[in-house]
């Protein structure tokens, strides 16, 4: 196997242990959060995916991914394929829809329709932030 062949099996490990973290989210946060404030493993996650993975593996991720691992996907698909994004949402799909959300140390329950809308009007700012 050549070496360019090993880092392409490495960063497809890389990938499907991000999808893995993402898909068993159990809150959607962005920055410092909890007691001691620190980013959550699923951002850095998020992070990674967004450097590393295609839109059709986070489309194929969302099918399986839980309520909150579906936010962080349709984040990072927001940045970098739009159409994709809105054909993901269209006609409110998440309006019965409920997530586990940080803001700082206080865990929130959201509707997921809201943290969409969030997502569609900031086109997923965090992910512009430094990590």
């Amino acid at each position: 196997m050549t070496f360019a062949a090993l880092n392409a099996l490495a960063a497809s490990d890389d990938v499907n242990q991000a999808l893995s973290t993402i898909g068993t989210a159990k809150t959607y946060a962005w920055g410092l959060v909890g007691t001691p404030a620190k980013v959550t493993d699923t951002e850095l996650a998020a992070r990674m995916l967004f450097q590393k993975a295609t839109p059709g593996d986070l489309s194929q991720a969302i099918g399986t991914a839980s309520n909150e691992g579906k936010m962080y996907l349709l984040c990072i698909i927001k940045r970098t394929d739009d159409k994709l994004f809105t054909k993901l949402t269209a006609n409110n799909k998440f309006d019965q829809e409920r997530i586990s959300s940080f803001h700082g140390d206080v865990l929130k329950t959201t509707d997921a329709q809201r943290i969409v809308d969030q997502i569609k009007k900031s086109n997923c700012d965090p992910l512009g932030w430094p990590a």
